[in-house]
């Protein structure tokens, strides 16, 4: 499953009232290439992922795409020159620093 804070939520359903204008539709995250992501306008399909906000699919994310992405937060990014959805990526066991298991506390 792939997570998404509250803030994205709230701009993807900014975006998908404004910018789809249709409620057959959500925006799409999609694979464009080798690391690029965009958000394309489509219709739910067995197996994706429905995020929801306020009783609205705020964002579709297809069965291949959840696996890749597992465990990792979706969030919304507003700096002066630009806006963008930030894919922050959950770590396995292998990309922590050490290599090693983290300890449980007692």
């Amino acid at each position: 499953m792939v997570n998404v804070t509250e803030r994205a939520k709230r701009r993807l359903k900014q975006l998908a009232g404004t910018k789809l204008g249709r409620s057959d539709t959500a925006p799409r995250l999609v694979l464009a290439g080798t690391g690029i992501f965009g958000l394309v306008a489509d219709r739910e399909s067995d197996g994706d992922q429905r995020v929801e906000h306020e009783g609205r699919v705020v964002l579709l994310l297809g069965p291949s795409l959840v696996r890749s992405l597992a465990g990792s937060t979706l969030d919304w990014d507003e700096a002066p020159h630009h806006a963008r959805l930030v894919i922050k990526r959950a770590r396995t066991w292998a990309e922590r620093p050490s290599g090693r298991a983290l300890r449980r506390a007692a």
